[in-house]
């Protein structure tokens, strides 16, 4: 059966034809709307961050004011040391003596630089009332030795040589390399050669009073490996009264502390004589 068709044949596409040019107008509104959405958008958004900078990481630099300060400090000393007489102190020490860190010493110490003679009297709690004596080119060149408690009592001294295992057993430095002017000479010795190749760097704290005195300290680090020496590390403070150094910390390479001393109430050209350097019956 055949459908009929439209009486008007050109009314179909009427209501397209109207409907149409709205569906592209609301289409261009649209547009147009999206587009200034956009820009407003875009113009109200922060910026990216910028890309975060590469700060190269530099090595500490040298205080080359702490360095000439200390190497200042240390020349002075040297030359009081090398025109006074004689020398007096309370000297409180800890060494390290082969691979056994020793007890904390305090001596009562007397040294004479021209003949090298040195009088130690022990004071403290370690080894209280041993006394020793040396005096270069004097009673056969030998370390004479009193020693304290029951043992001095039962025997009244004792004589040995410098290669004494007793003597090496008791400190680092035999009696006739030891003494203050021997460490100035030391201290100069390690600063100097890692000074020379630029292997040593020197800080410093500021000066402060301590004990109605006023210290500054120097840290001096080495590099012990490309150097003569075994010493990574010093530590020194000098009282800026006396220009003399009062307390000394050296390092080994491994870090590990090899001697601390502390040189308490220094006096200097005391008028030590022979008779000093003897023992009183």
């Amino acid at each position: 059966m055949s459908h009929p068709k439209p009486r008007f044949p050109w009314t179909a596409g009427v209501a397209t034809r109207r409907v149409l040019p709205c569906v592209l107008l609301v289409l261009l509104v649209l547009s147009t709307a999206g587009c200034a959405w956009l820009e407003k958008l875009t113009a109200t958004s922060p910026p990216p961050p910028p890309p975060t900078p590469v700060v190269p990481v530099e090595t500490p630099k040298r205080d080359e004011n702490a360095a000439e300060r200390f190497t200042e400090l240390l020349d002075v000393a040297s030359r009081r040391i090398a025109s006074a007489k004689d020398f007096h102190c309370l000297l409180v020490r800890r060494e390290t003596v082969g691979d056994s860190l020793q007890p904390v010493e305090k001596l009562d110490y007397y040294q004479r630089f021209e003949p090298h003679s040195l009088k130690l009297e022990w004071v403290g709690e370690r080894h209280n009332g041993r006394k020793m004596i040396y005096v270069a080119g004097a009673n056969d060149d030998e370390v004479i030795v009193r020693l304290g408690g029951l043992v001095g009592r039962l025997k009244k001294e004792l004589r040995l040589g410098l290669d004494s295992r007793f003597l090496k057993m008791q400190s680092r430095y035999g009696p006739d390399v030891a003494g203050y002017d021997a460490l100035l000479r030391h201290l100069g010795k390690i600063y100097e050669e890692g000074h020379a190749v630029r292997l040593a760097w020197v800080d410093a704290s500021a000066p402060a009073p301590e004990g109605g005195r006023t210290l500054q300290r120097f840290d001096v680090l080495l590099e012990p490996v490309l150097l003569d020496s075994d010493i990574s590390r010093m530590v020194v403070w000098f009282d800026l009264q006396s220009f003399l150094p009062v307390h000394t910390v050296l390092y080994g390479g491994d870090g590990q502390m090899v001697e601390n001393y502390e040189w308490q109430d220094i006096q200097l050209d005391v008028g030590l004589t022979d008779a000093d350097f003897t023992f009183d019956e």
